[in-house]
């Protein structure tokens, strides 16, 4: 497990209007954004890339939702933790898609060495 890129404690995380815990926690880590109650058990996890933030609330200045696979959770934040934590996810999401472009240059790559070898042993056929 790596370190945190995001950890906030504190965090009082609700469900339609009602409250899960009121000191939860919100960490990025490893691309994922994860929900956690004041004991450490899970709420929710979803992909950096499937996690959408709106908020702050202008009514409530340091209410903030979260849709995590299309769930949506309300966090109570204040402005700096809300920019700290978009920020965090653009990171996490930027960090995601390099990992994805790598993956897909080495799957690429070995997709033409597969070729050439077999192109290779084709033209030793043909030539016995």
């Amino acid at each position: 497990m790596t370190e945190p890129d995001f950890e906030l404690t504190g965090v009082r995380v609700g469900r339609r209007w009602r409250s899960v815990t009121r000191a939860g926690q919100v960490l990025v880590q490893d691309g994922r954004l994860t929900l956690l109650t004041s004991y450490g058990r899970e709420i929710a996890s979803a992909s950096v890339d499937q996690v959408r933030l709106s908020g702050p609330v202008p009514l409530s200045r340091d209410l903030t939702f979260a849709s995590l696979d299309g769930k949506r959770y309300s966090l109570r934040l204040d402005a700096p933790a809300h920019e700290r934590l978009d920020h965090a996810l653009g990171d996490a999401r930027e960090q995601a898609a390099k990992v994805r472009e790598a993956a897909g240059r080495q799957s690429q790559s070995v997709t033409t060495r597969e070729r050439s070898t077999r192109l290779a042993s084709d033209r030793r056929t043909v030539s016995t």
